[in-house]
């Protein structure tokens, strides 16, 4: 049996499977209850920690857990993986990629070809997916760049393809520059969903919230993307809000046909092609079957088909879009064998007379029910006393070595039921004990847990990421629900006000905001450049009247950098001077403000001797 226990106890929760090359990631959640959901959606498919991950290529195997995350683990060594993102993110890339792949399939365009590496980037940097035979491109920008390299990338693309479609990553602020240019600008994201996650596609204007929408709601079309918040004008593609009452009325978005998506975590059973229930009316009934442009679709993940239940009827549809479908079998199959489980191969999407869509499977393929690993426990007492109870003393005396808690109780059940002599019962009341001692151990470790991370977010959380804020708080809520409202009373008086400043960081803001924010910002830091200090967050909130210590840190980068933008480039940056908790350092986004004001980046090991410099050099000169 392979070591991983003890050589990788990272917590990896993505991988791909097929092969190391592979482009087909798979999210493992965390939560104990998810396992089961996963395995029965990945029923005998190996994983690797794969190259278009950042991983080494070696094997992955799913472990389950109870008392901890559940996650992946490398079969063998991995002392060398270099792999650094790991988290439910970490193959966001190569979702978004084959969600556009599959996207622009359907909407009838050939030569669909996605790039993760595009040449002199690296991976998780740019998706690319070109299609009409490379004519046309979209281009998906993760990483942060400045406003110079995205305009020469622009300019660059643009000579080689008739067309390019941005679309911009949670952590780039290049979309601000690119509704600046357009009047709007297509935000991507993933959010989890079960056990895998989901692609969602959002419209930013100048004013107002990011509006996201499933995929399956956007169409394609020769001036480029159209969103429900956008609209196709004689001038090119403009907010729907700001189009003519007559275009917008003629430019209604049409009912969109459900996209396959993956079957649900417990699929419904049925005899035969069945109707499942909507939460929506069906579409009008159309006059003849309408088969899509790509008629064979696969079904992500497959439904899980058993013998016993000879068919299912997964929910097929998106978050918006809600209609009834059937699950139609191949010709001559059944009846199948109770004891193999089946995975669709092929689907074809069509529609039926009636107006309801049809999910018509056209090869199954069986496979074995996942073996479920357990240890096994004599449950006959009675037939055999003396050598039941021995087996059972044993099974306990080695899950208590092995620190299976589970097994040790379940052995424990079974030797209540036995009359035990005086030496047994001694025996059990030593695992009781152990029990009872192990419960209190990892009562205190959970506290000290919890403790460490109410005090990482008293002296970090303002400065942290939303989603690392989220991830802590999350991790800290489950810590608190073990450890007790009694022992946590004060961490969870923490955590309440952390959560309510987390609430606070959802709202982001529009870019005629982030102006009139850096305008007021500007005169505050001039301001404390002529008396010669420096300022953080939470006192430019107090004197500017603006909720500036609750922006979201994207928000809080793009009012630096507009503070900046007339800052000549020989000069010091006025936001230098806004400094990290406690005052004695600079505060984490003065590195990338100089990226996206395109200044020099001093090396991580001199960026701190770079910012004295520069806020001696402001308080001198102003």
């Amino acid at each position: 049996m392979p070591s991983y226990a003890e050589e990788d106890t990272r917590k990896v929760q993505t991988a791909v499977s097929g092969n190391a090359g592979s482009d087909a990631p798979v999210f493992l959640p965390m939560d104990a209850d998810a396992f089961d959901t996963f395995v029965r959606r990945h029923p005998g498919r190996s994983f690797y920690c794969g190259t278009l991950l950042g991983g080494c290529g070696r094997r992955l195997i799913p472990k389950q857990y109870r008392d901890r995350k559940c996650h992946f683990a490398h079969v063998s060594a991995a002392a060398d993986c270099r792999r650094a993102d790991r988290d439910e993110s970490s193959a966001d890339h190569l979702y978004i990629g084959r969600a556009l792949t599959e996207w622009l399939k359907r909407q009838g365009r050939r030569g669909v070809q996605p790039s993760y590496r595009p040449r002199g980037l690296q991976v998780r940097e740019v998706v690319d997916v070109s299609y009409d035979m490379g004519a046309r491109l979209a281009r998906v920008q993760l990483a942060r760049r400045s406003k110079r390299e995205w305009e020469e990338s622009d300019s660059g693309l643009r000579e080689r393809h008739a067309g390019v479609d941005w679309f911009f990553g949670p952590d780039s602020l290049v979309a601000n520059w690119h509704v600046d240019r357009h009047g709007y600008a297509l935000r991507v994201q993933c959010r989890s969903a079960g056990a895998t996650r989901e692609v969602l596609i959002g419209t930013q204007f100048a004013q107002g919230p990011v509006e996201w929408v499933p995929l399956s709601r956007c169409t394609l079309t020769s001036a480029g993307v159209l969103t429900p918040g956008l609209v196709r004008t004689g001038s090119g593609i403009v907010a729907r809000h700001a189009a003519p009452r007559e275009v917008r009325r003629e430019a209604r978005p049409a009912p969109v046909p459900p996209a396959p998506v993956p079957a649900p975590e417990v699929p419904a059973p049925a005899t035969g092609p069945e109707s499942v229930p909507a939460s929506a009316p069906a579409p009008a009934p159309a006059p003849a079957p309408v088969r899509e442009p790509s008629p064979l679709v696969p079904l992500p993940g497959g439904a899980l088909l058993t013998g016993a239940r000879s068919t299912a009827a997964p929910r097929l549809h998106d978050a918006e879009l809600r209609v009834p479908v059937r699950l139609a079998l191949p010709a001559g199959a059944g009846p199948l064998d109770p004891a193999l489980a089946y995975v669709p191969v092929d689907a074809a999407l069509t529609r039926a007379e009636d107006g309801t869509w049809v999910v018509e499977v056209t090869s199954l393929r069986p496979v074995s029910p996942p073996p479920q690993r357990r240890r096994t426990t004599p449950v006959r007492v009675a037939d055999d006393r003396r050598g039941a109870v021995d087996a059972l003393l044993d099974v306990a005396e080695e899950a208590r070595l092995e620190g299976d808690a589970d097994s040790v109780l379940r052995a424990m059940a079974e030797l209540e039921r036995a009359a035990l002599r005086p030496e047994e019962s001694e025996q059990v009341r030593g695992f009781a004990d152990w029990l009872q001692d192990r419960a209190a151990d990892e009562l205190y470790a959970a506290w000290e847990r919890l403790s460490a991370l109410a005090a990482r977010l008293d002296t970090e959380g303002d400065d942290l990421h939303p989603d690392m804020l989220r991830s802590l708080l999350r991790e800290a809520g489950r810590l608190a629900e073990e450890v007790g409202e009694e022992l946590a009373a004060e961490e969870l008086r923490c955590l309440e006000g952390w959560r309510r400043h987390e609430e606070q960081l959802t709202a982001r803001l529009g870019l005629d905001t982030v102006l009139a924010h850096a305008a007021t910002v500007w005169v505050a830091l001039r301001r404390a450049a002529r008396e010669s200090r420096t300022t953080t967050w939470g006192e430019l909130a107090r004197r500017t009247g603006l909720p500036l210590d609750t922006l979201h840190p994207d928000d809080r980068l793009a009012v630096l950098v507009e503070a900046d933008r007339a800052t000549a480039a020989g000069s010091a940056p006025l936001s230098a001077l806004v400094t990290a908790h406690g005052g004695g350092r600079p505060h984490p986004l003065y590195g990338p403000v100089l990226f996206h004001l395109d200044r020099p980046l001093p090396p991580p090991d001199a960026l701190t001797a770079h910012w004295r410099m520069a806020v001696g050099e402001l308080h001198r000169g102003r």
